[in-house]
């Protein structure tokens, strides 16, 4: 059997897209072709097509026609019921308050499934689904990829959340607050949390308890874990023997999730914990919500819908009636989706607009700093280069005191040795040696002095260029880097993306 089955998007790790993954591997595993479509596709695709099931975001990729369409959610369902016209389908309905999942009317859907009992009262309450086309098949668990772990503690140690919505914005300080109050240790997986956990199976069984809702809470219980009930709505009761018929027949969802998350409420849930009535609803669970069992009943409604689908007399009026309905209306039987949706995205327009002009805004101002920084920067360099002259100057004019002193010193030596002689010659030469020239010359010791003056103050002058130098190479440096840290802000790299576009 050849079943297209379809999702918004699998790009994330969600309810409705790991429930796809699962069947569609299933009915690989059971002989059958499935096909997923998808506009968005990620993570959850790439681990599809890594199975061999052919996924497409285009359904003209898609040569020959599936037996059954198996849709999730409305317009995906309706794109693919408007390509395939010869093609009958059953739609899935996962959630009590999402858009997508409001359940489109068409001649050609022949069952509506509902993954818990609220769900089933939206169908049939709110959307007007007919009674003898509602089913409900509770969720399911693959319980071979999870698998069980070793008995619980006597009292908790380790707590894990997961979640793709509970984050410090909401409850997890108080999550936290109560954990820590009993000695327990709390982590979070999610991407609220930005930690992400593409395989939850190897993780769970870690932690003696978990806090989640939905499949991620079936999951946990499958492993063995006790489970407390908790996401951005709210909080639920910790899943008991008691209570777990309830609980499964809402899917650990929305409707148990009725409490505020309170520091004191979140105790009293961890201190029913018991380790042995945890252990008797891992056991039941594990007994009712396998996913084999779960695709035996779901095959039924295939082959029910494909032998009434035969049985049935085609009326292609009715058909472009209920498409020109969904097109103004969308799925509900009243009002306007789909202005609601353009309305949604005109507000998201004026914000974006403004969020653009005060990036605008931030960029002349950066632009306005770089080009600041950088005449300033040109002006240091000409201040530097000067140095740098000045310096070289200064070197040559030490260079030349130095063979100045060198030259004294030799003819230092040069005296040394005459008077030396002098002082060896008989009384009368000597004294005509001795006698003063009609102008005398400077004495060695005077010519000393001034060459050391001279070098003090070509030190003194030499050292004052240095600093200098140092000074203006520290400017430099800072300067460079103000202006690396100002091409690294968001609102520089949304200038250059911006560029690159108007280029």
């Amino acid at each position: 059997m050849r079943v297209l089955l379809t999702n918004s998007r699998l790009d994330e790790r969600a309810g409705s897209e790991l429930y796809l993954r699962d069947v569609a591997l299933q009915l690989l595993r059971r002989g059958h072709e499935p096909i997923v479509y998808s506009p968005v596709l990620g993570e959850v695709a790439a681990e599809l097509r890594e199975n061999t099931v052919p996924v497409v975001d285009d359904l003209n990729r898609i040569a020959v026609a599936p037996d059954l369409i198996h849709g999730q959610h409305h317009l995906e369902t309706m794109t693919a019921l408007t390509h395939f016209p010869d093609c009958p389908a059953l739609f899935v309905c996962h959630g009590w308050l999402p858009d997508a999942e409001a359940p489109p009317r068409h001649p050609r859907i022949f069952r509506y499934l509902a993954v818990d009992e609220l769900v089933a009262t939206r169908l049939r309450d709110e959307c007007a689904i007919d009674r003898e086309r509602t089913l409900t098949q509770l969720n399911f668990v693959d319980l071979e990829r999870f698998q069980p772990r070793t008995d619980l503690p006597a009292r908790p140690r380790r707590a894990l959340v997961v979640s793709n919505h509970v984050s410090e914005a909401n409850w997890l300080s108080q999550l936290r607050e109560a954990c820590a109050s009993r000695e327990i240790g709390l982590e979070a997986i999610g991407t609220a949390v930005g930690n992400p956990h593409p395989r939850p199976e190897e993780l769970v069984p870690e932690y003696d308890l978990v806090f989640a809702k939905g499949r991620a809470a079936l999951e946990a219980i499958a492993v063995g874990t006790a489970v407390v009930l908790c996401d951005r709505a709210g909080l639920g009761p910790l899943v008991t023997e008691e209570n777990f018929s309830r609980c499964r027949s809402l899917n650990c969802g929305v409707r148990m999730l009725r409490d505020q998350p309170t520091v004191e409420r979140i105790q009293r849930r961890l201190d029913r914990y018991d380790p042995d009535d945890a252990r008797r609803v891992h056991q039941r669970l594990r007994q009712e919500a396998g996913l084999d069992r779960y695709l035996d009943h779901l095959l039924k409604v295939y082959e029910t819908v494909l032998a009434e689908f035969g049985d049935a007399a085609r009326d292609p009026a009715s058909e472009a009636r209920d498409l020109a309905h969904y097109l103004r209306h969308g799925p509900l039987q009243s009002g306007d989706l789909f202005h609601g949706e353009r309305t949604r995205l005109q507000q998201d327009s004026v914000e974006v607009r403004a969020w653009a002009k005060q990036l605008n805004e931030e960029i002349l101002h950066a632009r306005q700093d770089i080009e600041s920084l950088q005449a300033r920067l040109a002006a240091e360099e000409v201040e530097r280069q000067s140095l740098h002259s000045e310096m070289a100057q200064g070197r040559e004019w030490a260079h030349s005191l130095h063979e100045q002193v060198l030259t004294l010193q030799q003819e230092r030596a040069a005296l040394d040795s005459g008077i030396e002689r002098l002082l060896e010659l008989p009384g009368p030469e000597r004294e005509a040696a001795e006698r003063p020239p009609s102008r005398p010359p400077l004495t060695l010791l005077e010519k000393l002095e001034q060459l050391a003056t001279q070098l003090r103050t070509s030190r003194d002058r030499y050292a004052e260029l240095a600093e200098r130098y140092a000074e203006l190479d520290t400017r430099e440096t800072e300067t460079r880097a103000r202006l690396d840290r100002i091409r690294g802000t968001r609102t520089w790299r949304v200038r250059e993306f911006l560029g690159r576009l108007l280029r």
